[in-house]
């Protein structure tokens, strides 16, 4: 497989998996951390640089979400926290429109 799997918790309430914070797990095969906020800010997805600092973000050592997204790469996933880590089918990808202004 090409790319790493990052993955990080995200602030989305629009998201119809968000829980009662607004908070959802993502995840993404990609080059780099550049990649990770470009995908993210096409969704609107709010960033900020520290996510990765704080460990917010991070290389995902997860089974179920390297399963989940193996044959993806540069695609959002998302899954409800409640349900993160236990199987590769919690995880969906995000449709291109997902989260955009629509003018």
């Amino acid at each position: 497989m090409k790319g790493t799997v990052f993955g990080g918790v995200v602030y989305w309430p629009q998201h119809p998996d968000a829980d009662m914070h607004g908070q959802l797990r993502c995840v993404i095969r990609c080059a780099t951390r550049l990649h990770v906020r470009v995908a993210l800010e096409r969704h609107s997805i709010p960033y900020d640089d520290r996510v990765w600092i704080l460990g917010i973000w991070r290389e995902s050592q997860s089974a179920a979400e390297k399963l989940a997204i193996e044959h993806d790469f540069g695609v959002l996933f998302t899954c409800p926290l409640r349900t993160a880590y236990l199987s590769s089918d919690n995880y969906q990808a995000v449709g291109r429109n997902f989260g955009r202004q629509v003018p």
